[in-house]
């Protein structure tokens, strides 16, 4: 076998080295191949030469009008050097207070539930319209007992045309002072008490049981009411948990360790150090991420456009109001108005349409505020930060309650007593 592709190669190479056209075909090929690594090897050399550069002057290198970072890099990798001031050079160090922002603007801005949570959502759901149902069925019997205790009294009554009562039986008499808790009363004065009034009273309080009955049974939670109230318990329920978890960070000026209490709905942390606000928001994004609960977070950046926007807007309803009551003006200045020869006085009066003070006053007065207040803005939701303590004061063992776990360890010595009984 070996000895037969021997034979062919040879043929092969007989061919070539006759055959004109496939000899000029291979010439060219070897000729491209030869001008590619030559332009490589001088590209390469090219770069050898600015690698010097760099590391004799600091020159670096440009490709495209471009500061080739990776170059430095790569080649000093190469080289076998050691990269720490170059590359800390090269490489724009990220502020502390932007850490995780990235991250967090492209994170969904929702809550992560597991199976669990989700089954107990629904199980609450089911609970919800249970007990809906049974308490509007309670009082639809209620009332409805009401208005038929009420009826029973009232057809003991006789009354003409008018509407007004003509006889009234002793067994009526007898249930209406029963309504009323005053059969005794009324059985040792009954001249005491208008029977007709009482009557009357009774029929009006009739009416408003019966409107009552209807809006009873016309009361109605949709399904997605009670879906709402569902998923609002379990989500506070997973809320009130986050007290249980930590994260951890290093700030510069010092670490720090960071729950969620959702009682305070503000974010807890321990320090040994006074950390400023705007340290605490790159441990906020972090917490939120870490746990995928990113609503939790208020986005500075999101409430500023927003306090800008309103601001925007009633800056243009100003600026409509004021166009407004320049149109009025006009319309109302319809007469010429006689010019004023007292120029101090002209000037107060003035001044006094303007509630400014008066120049000589008003350079005596010391400059208490010079800030543009115009231009502040003010946020309307902002996150909290509550301070715990030092780490030394963070336990992260809970205690736990023994009479949760075991309830024998509840019972008092009355039960124990009854229990061996």
């Amino acid at each position: 076998m070996v000895n037969i592709i021997k034979i062919i190669n040879t043929a092969c190479l007989i061919y070539i080295i006759t055959n004109d056209k496939t000899r000029n075909v291979l010439l060219s090929t070897i000729q491209y191949l030869y001008a590619f690594l030559l332009k490589e090897i001088n590209d390469a050399f090219k770069r050898q030469d600015e690698f010097i550069a760099f590391l004799v002057k600091g020159d670096r290198p440009v490709v495209a009008g471009l500061e080739v970072a990776s170059l430095e890099v790569a080649s000093l990798e190469v080289a076998g050097l050691e990269v720490k001031e170059e590359v800390s050079a090269v490489v724009k160090e990220e502020k502390f207070e932007d850490k995780y922002l990235q991250k967090f603007k492209v994170f969904k801005n929702k809550y992560s539930f597991t199976t669990d949570e989700l089954q107990l959502e629904q199980k609450k759901y089911d609970e919800l319209k249970a007990v809906f149902m049974k308490n509007k069925a309670k009082d639809i019997e209620d009332i409805s007992w009401k208005i038929t205790k009420l009826q029973r009294v009232l057809d003991c009554v006789t009354i003409d045309e008018n509407g007004t009562m003509t006889d009234v039986s002793e067994d009526g008499k007898r249930l209406l002072t029963k309504y009323y808790d005053i059969e005794e009363e009324y059985y040792d004065n009954p001249e005491n008490y208008m029977l007709s009034d009482l009557f009357s009273e009774l029929s009006e309080i009739l009416e408003e049981t019966k409107q009552k009955l209807k809006e009873q049974e016309s009361h109605v939670i949709t399904d997605e009411e009670f879906k709402e109230q569902a998923h609002q318990y379990m989500l506070n329920l997973k809320l009130d948990g986050y007290i249980n978890n930590y994260v951890n960070e290093m700030t510069p000026l010092g670490n720090v360790y960071m729950r969620y209490n959702n009682s305070k709905k503000s974010f807890e942390y321990y320090s040994n150090n006074t950390i400023p606000y705007r340290y605490l928001e790159p441990v906020g994004r972090k917490f939120v991420l870490t746990y995928f609960c990113k609503p939790l977070f208020i986005d500075i950046e999101d409430e500023l456009n927003k306090a800008q926007l309103k601001k925007d807007e009633e800056k243009d309803k100003r600026d409509i109001d004021k166009e407004n009551d320049k149109r009025e003006n006009d319309k109302k200045n319809i007469f010429a108005q006689l010019k004023t020869y007292n120029n101090s006085s002209h000037e107060m009066s003035k001044m006094g349409k303007q509630n400014v003070l008066p120049p000589q006053i008003k350079a005596n007065l010391p400059n208490v505020n010079t800030s543009d207040t115009s231009k502040m803005l003010l946020k309307e939701n902002a996150n909290r930060y509550t301070w715990e303590g030092r780490l030394a004061n963070m336990n992260l063992l809970k205690k736990v309650d023994r009479k949760v776990v075991d309830k024998k360890y509840a019972m008092s010595f009355a039960d124990f007593k009854r229990l061996k009984m």
